[in-house]
């Protein structure tokens, strides 16, 4: 979590990209688990993707700037959450209407989507947590209500995502779920890294 707040966000989801790898060399070592060529390509591919990112990516970030008081460090942050946010709240419609209950379809792409979403928001608002002067004291929590509300609504993000998860696993092939919300939200953060 502290990471977000200290470097690009591009970086921090460079690497946990590279958590697959990982992932699959520790099960090989210690489960036993079989590796095959799809494996090795796979994570041939992820290792050469993080290097890449990590070279070719941001070199520094103005950390030591903060926002100004009560305001965002980046002005495009409203555009994005406006938009972003309609998009959850409109998933999240799809995803819970009665009506649509017996359209499994919607749910394999609205449950996916919602969960992506709120992930890549919540890693928005830590990023840019890092960027606002945190409070001193518990009761300076009051002073800094910028710093106060994106905590709050980073908070609020993580029950959303974890409400998501579980509602996920009740309704849909974990095989599916994972990947395509995975790929989601690292897409949308990249996106993020990109344009804000």
């Amino acid at each position: 979590v502290l990471a977000y707040a200290l470097v690009p966000q591009v970086v921090c989801t460079t690497v946990a990209c590279f958590r697959l790898v990982v992932v699959t060399a520790l099960s090989h070592v210690f489960l036993q688990e079989p590796v095959q060529r799809r494996e090795v390509v796979g994570v041939a591919c992820c290792s050469m993707g993080t290097s890449l990112c990590l070279i070719c990516g941001p070199r520094s970030m103005d950390v030591g700037q903060a926002a100004p008081r009560g305001e965002l460090y980046h002005p495009q942050v409203w555009t994005y959450l406006s938009v972003c946010v309609g998009l959850l709240v409109a998933t999240l419609t799809v995803e819970h209407a009665g009506w649509l209950r017996e359209k499994r379809r919607m749910h394999c792409a609205a449950l996916p989507l919602a969960t992506g979403l709120a992930f890549a928001l919540e890693k928005l608002f830590n990023t840019e947590l890092g960027f606002l002067e945190a409070p001193r004291s518990l009761g300076g929590v009051v002073e800094a209500p910028a710093w106060s509300c994106l905590a709050v609504l980073m908070c609020a993000l993580g029950f959303v995502d974890f409400y998501l998860n579980v509602r996920a696993a009740a309704r849909m092939p974990l095989q599916v779920f994972l990947p395509v919300s995975f790929a989601l939200a690292t897409s949308l953060q990249f996106f993020q890294a990109m344009c804000i």
